[in-house]
């Protein structure tokens, strides 16, 4: 079956044809610098939620209305490298979708390591990447296709079970906090606690008073992310104002004039919208999937019991 869309393979890891190959370059030889952090996930697994709760956290007093400041205070590794990070002082705070294995690990640094039901994370890869269309796909593709080609790994960033893997090896380490998607979403305000007390420093006390914890809450639920990002997005994001980040410019830019208009990039932020979406054919094709390993099924386990 042909692919709705091509991708290159750098490291062993798929990536999206529109991003830099200087910049992904960048993104696999980065090692993360004592104090760094980084929030890291595969694609469309809360990232931008986890990203808005830690940097609103580590720059409580700055105003952060703009959603391009999302990327030029907590920059995307493979999106807009790593010159800029290098040259900042640290701590700085990333994120990146690739994959433990070609990632160097710091144990003197910090990751938060979010994962989200599989099922959910298709369903919001395939949205997303429909509404980039034609940037990033040839054609529109129906979900059902694009749900064979998620289980067969040949999508961006590849396999989801060995995307997790990679990362689950790690999780125990000190350094490390794990949060699952489900679980943040049931309990919003425990999962900012919990963020700010791993961040530790000023961070653990800002979430000890209520109402900093209530704040946080309004600015980051899906609804106020929606309002922020979703009003001309592709749009705000072509004006990057710092050399650093002008690969993400250019990226954008090109996004943008292909499509000519705006995409959600904050959709639902629910639980379960795959229920929405699947026929039996589609949910029997995911359950074969699931069923293929034991870890798959001992994984899937965390999203049912959140």
């Amino acid at each position: 079956m042909k692919k709705p869309y091509d991708f290159k393979v750098l490291g062993d890891c798929k990536f999206p044809l529109q991003l830099s190959s200087e910049c992904v370059d960048e993104a696999l030889n980065f090692t993360p610098r004592d104090g760094d952090i980084g929030v890291v996930t595969y694609p469309r697994s809360g990232t931008t939620w986890t990203q808005q709760i830690v940097l609103r956290l580590l720059r409580f007093d700055e105003n952060l209305e703009s959603w391009s400041q999302l990327y030029s205070k907590s920059p995307c590794l493979e999106l807009q490298g790593t010159k800029g990070i290098l040259a900042s002082a640290v701590p700085v705070f990333y994120k990146t979708h690739i994959p433990f294995h070609r990632s160097r690990f710091n144990p003197r640094s910090k990751y938060i390591w979010v994962i989200r039901n599989p099922r959910d994370v298709c369903v919001s890869s395939y949205h997303l990447y429909s509404d980039l269309h034609p940037a990033f796909w040839s054609k529109k593709y129906p979900l059902k296709e694009f749900v064979k080609h998620f289980c067969e790994g040949e999508v961006y960033y590849g396999d989801y079970w060995d995307h997790l893997r990679t990362w689950k090896q790690i999780e125990d380490e000190p350094n490390v906090l794990t949060l699952v998607y489900e679980q943040m979403k049931r309990e919003p305000r425990s999962s900012i606690i919990r963020i700010g007390e791993f961040l530790g420093g000023r961070c653990s006390e800002l979430v000890k008073d209520d109402q900093v914890v209530e704040q946080l809450l309004a600015a980051t639920s899906v609804k106020a992310t929606r309002k922020q990002a979703n009003v001309g997005f592709l749009r705000n994001l072509t004006r990057f104002d710092k050399l650093e980040i002008s690969m993400a410019q250019g990226f954008f830019l090109k996004v943008w004039r292909v499509i000519g208009n705006d995409v959600s990039f904050v959709r639902k932020g629910v639980v379960d919208d795959w229920k929405n979406h699947f026929d039996p054919e589609v949910e029997g094709v995911f359950n074969a999937w699931i069923q293929k390993q034991p870890d798959h099924r001992d994984i899937m386990k965390l999203f049912d019991q959140s």
